[in-house]
């Protein structure tokens, strides 16, 4: 039998399979929500209920070893929904793993190690203008991104995992149903 953390990789790889498939072929669709920031306003409110509904029903009791292709395919979806503007990845696949009855250090651990691919495959599809034009000149300053944005990413993810351990994630929920309110009402 294989070891759960070998099958966490292939939890990953089916996981991110409905991200990829939607950002190639919704591609202009999620474009041209992202033109307008209305979009952005109302998809937070949506993050919002993610979360509150995702709370709700949390049962959380699942290790690792519990987990199923099932629950890696479900949180998976709410990765490709997440491609929508307004919509917190990481929240959306944290309620989505708590819904499947993942432990909440579970959920975050997955939901963060399921972001890799997803980013990097969009940072690659991103870089290509970059990198046809002037590597030598490009070079530091992407490689300087990619460091500064990898520490600070680890570092958050981090204080999310350790807040989670102990606390819920309802003051995100008031937080993206304020701004995507505000946001709604001050540009009627």
């Amino acid at each position: 039998m294989a070891y759960p953390e070998s099958r966490l990789a292939w939890y990953i790889v089916v996981g991110s399979i409905p991200a990829a498939l939607a950002g190639v072929l919704l591609e202009a669709q999620f474009e041209m929500l992202f033109a307008n920031a209305r979009w952005a306003a109302a998809f937070l409110i949506g993050t919002a209920a993610i979360l509150i509904i995702g709370e709700r029903l949390l049962s959380g009791q699942k290790q690792l070893a519990s987990m199923t292709w099932l629950d890696a395919l479900v949180i998976g979806l709410f990765q490709a929904v997440a491609l929508l503007p307004g919509i917190s990845r990481s929240g959306s696949t944290i309620m989505a793993g708590l819904t499947c009855g993942l432990n909440r250090e579970l959920a975050a651990r997955y939901s963060f190690l399921m972001s890799v691919p997803v980013i990097f495959g969009a940072g690659l599809l991103q870089l290509s203008e970059p990198l046809a034009g002037n590597l030598r000149v490009g070079l530091p300053i992407l490689l300087a991104t990619f460091v500064t944005a990898a520490v600070v990413g680890y570092l958050c993810i981090h204080l999310l995992i350790t807040w989670l351990r102990q606390r819920n994630l309802y003051p995100f929920a008031l937080y993206c149903a304020t701004f995507g309110l505000l946001f709604l009402l001050s540009n009627r």
